[in-house]
Formats: C-alpha cells, sequence, structure tokens
C-alpha cells in the first residue's frame, strides 16, 4: 500500500526524495489519511509561530506545575521561611548598627532629598513673587530701590 502512495506522490512530485515521501506517507497511515503531506508539512513549515506558542505555553505550564509542587512541600516553605526569617534579621541588625553609629539610612536620604526639592520649589516660587512686586513697584512713584 505504501509502495503506491510512494510511486504516485513522487509522480506528481519528482523533485523531492522517495524516502521524504515514504516518512510523510507513514505518518499519514497512522493518522487515518492516505493523501500526500507535502500540502501539510508546507502549512507547519509556514505556521513555526504557532509551534513556538504551543512550547511556549507547554514550558510556562511545566513552570507553573513545578512552582505550585515546590510551594506545597512543606520542608522547601520551612526553609524559605527561615531564610526570609534571617534577612529579615539581617536587616534590622544593620539598621541599628547605622542608627548607633549615627549614620543615615537610605530612606533617610531619600526623604531629606524629598524635602530638600520641596523647599526649593517654595523659594523658586517666593522668588518669582518678589521680581513680579519689584516690577510692579517700579512702574509707579515711590519706587524701592535695591
Amino acid at each position: 500500500m505504501l509502495d503506491g502512495l510512494k510511486r504516485s506522490c513522487h509522480e506528481t512530485q519528482p523533485s523531492l526524495p522517495v524516502d521524504r515521501h515514504l516518512r510523510r506517507h507513514t505518518e499519514s497511515v497512522w493518522t487515518g489519511s492516505l493523501v500526500c503531506m507535502d500540502d501539510a508539512y508546507a502549512e507547519e513549515r509556514s505556521d513555526d509561530e504557532g509551534v513556538r506558542e504551543r512550547i511556549a505555553r507547554r514550558g510556562t505550564d511545566a513552570i507553573g506545575d513545578l512552582a505550585h509542587a515546590l510551594a506545597d512541600n512543606p520542608v522547601l516553605s520551612q526553609a524559605l521561611a527561615t531564610a526570609v526569617g534571617a534577612g529579615e534579621r539581617a536587616m534590622n541588625a544593620q539598621r541599628t548598627a547605622m542608627e548607633a553609629l549615627n549614620l543615615p539610612s537610605a530612606e533617610d536620604v531619600e526623604r531629606l532629598e524629598r524635602r530638600l526639592r520641596s523647599l526649593s520649589e517654595r523659594v523658586e516660587v517666593l522668588e518669582d513673587r518678589l521680581d513680579d512686586l519689584e516690577r510692579g513697584a517700579g512702574a509707579g512713584p515711590g519706587t524701592i530701590s535695591t
């Protein structure tokens, strides 16, 4: 049966090697189809994006399943909780040491930076108002000289 398919398909497309046709026809027998699979393979080649998306989706699903399995593992959960707790204790110790040395934390520096920006903006507004007052006073009698 495959020999007949191989010959008929190879006669319609003689440029392709016979073994490629045999492999395609073997696959078509498994799917219950007795047609030349060249058209299907051409669609698959042009549909590389769909294959990539399916592989990416399967990979994402596998990673999600692995993450759930790891999260459900009590030994790993306990180790993770211990590590997080140790990190928090280390941050507290660092903060205490910096306070004892009278060194500012990054949060303190950021807060000071925000306050300086706010103060700078307010000073600029006051300078603009003073400039407006000087211009208005310079136009009329009794000007104020600086």
